[in-house]
């Protein structure tokens, strides 16, 4: 998915999040930018939600394995499905 920063408006690349600490800069304007902390907890709760509850309702699995379950393929997942559809924003300290 195309990424623009959000301080000169011109297309990114945006690195994994494994792949820096705290924040990244831009290219061309040198700002330091980040991934949107409210987009991973919404995809990551959203996620969670959507597995563990099948999960224990209709196959029933106990509650802690349904979790750990959906958290393991969160991330698993993560860096290939939802990382590309995190915002990036300012980082501000």
């Amino acid at each position: 998915m195309k990424k623009y920063c959000p301080h000169c408006q011109t297309e990114i690349d945006t690195p994994a999040m494994s792949a820096y600490d705290e924040y990244f800069s831009c290219p061309h304007c040198g700002i330091a930018l980040m991934h949107d902390e409210k987009d991973i907890f919404i995809y990551a709760i959203a996620f969670i939600i959507a597995i563990t509850l099948p999960l224990i309702l209709l196959f029933n699995i106990n509650s802690f394995i349904a979790i750990a379950i959906a958290l393991v393929g969160y991330r698993f997942l993560r860096p290939h499905i939802f990382e590309p559809r995190f915002r990036i924003k300012n980082f501000i300290e």
